[in-house]
């Protein structure tokens, strides 16, 4: 078994079975995204070419811009792929360390993904017109118009990195947050007990007493307490590992793959064959709040 492969069947051993049309889902993205380029310019090739042809410039930059978005989503969705199987694996083949390790990067990976991802859907749908017109090189005059927030947010999804792997010249943006700064903002979203599970996951991935407790067996015998070792007893902490965080793990799927999917809809609509997602273009995505104000959106512009 491997990280590249589809497993539904198993599915159910750790997520909830009526979820698993939402990683099949997941999996048609990540054979979406093998492969995919995203060209970027030098910064000194750019200056020059938006100094000599404004227009050009524009396109230049909100190109890359949505290509920037557009890397997020899919390789978003590639990420959390791996985590979720390894989950899996860790389950199946019953293996609780590796289990917990997995299930915390997979908490890891939905909160910087949805950090990074939540608000774009919304942002490139209430300005599709414009960013179409910017596209077609359309005379705007001497109005340039730029995105710094959502700029900086995808440099600082695809470059943040911790300090031991930056300089004094590194830019704020390729400065990673706290892990807690990017849980704060599932448990805004109204994701339960994350902070209670991460904890527990960051004890059992460390060497400390949650790491050993999972196989530990302890009885009183009268005046002693008597440890037992209980080698083969992952199957039952993954068991209670579920039962204690169901609630979560029941809403984490939605948590992972909504913006990943908002975005790519939106970027689908936008008149740029390399935005075709064949994989969303015929999603029914009613069930998903955030996606009944992105239609409205679209149809605000419609008629304006």
């Amino acid at each position: 078994m491997t990280d590249n492969s589809v497993h539904p069947e198993m599915f159910s051993l750790v997520f909830p079975c009526e979820q698993t049309q939402i990683y099949e889902h997941l999996a048609s993205l990540v054979a979406y995204a093998n492969d995919r380029r995203y060209e970027f310019l030098d910064m000194d090739v750019f200056n020059e070419i938006i100094r000599v042809d404004p227009a050009r410039g524009q396109e230049i930059y909100w190109r890359e811009l949505v290509d920037r978005a557009h890397f997020a989503a899919t390789v978003s969705s590639v990420r959390h792929f791996r985590w979720i199987n390894g989950c899996l694996d860790a389950a199946n083949s019953g293996n609780y360390l590796v289990f917990c390790a997995s299930f915390r990067g997979l908490l890891e990976s939905t909160s910087d993904s949805f950090d990074a991802l939540y608000r774009l859907p919304m942002y490139f749908a209430q300005n599709r017109s414009l960013i179409t017109r910017i596209f077609a090189r359309e005379d705007f005059g001497k109005n340039i118009m730029v995105a710094p927030e959502v700029e900086q947010s995808l440099i600082h999804f695809s470059h943040a990195r911790k300090k031991v792997a930056l300089t004094k010249e590194s830019p704020a943006e390729h400065r990673a947050k706290r892990v807690t700064e990017y849980l704060q903002i599932l448990e805004r979203g109204r994701l339960p007990n994350v902070m209670d599970c991460y904890g527990e996951l960051c004890e059992v991935a460390h060497p400390a007493a949650l790491s050993l407790s999972g196989y530990i067996d302890v009885e009183r015998d009268k005046s002693l307490t008597v440890w037992r070792v209980m080698s083969h007893s992952d199957a039952r902490a993954i068991r209670d590992f579920r039962q204690r965080y169901a609630p979560l793990i029941e809403q984490l799927m939605m948590f992972a793959l909504n913006p990943v999917v908002l975005l790519l809809y939106v970027l689908d609509t936008y008149p740029l064959d390399r935005y075709r997602c064949p994989p969303v273009s015929n999603l029914c995505l009613d069930g998903i709040p955030e996606f009944l104000k992105i239609v409205k959106a679209f149809d605000s512009q419609r008629t304006a």
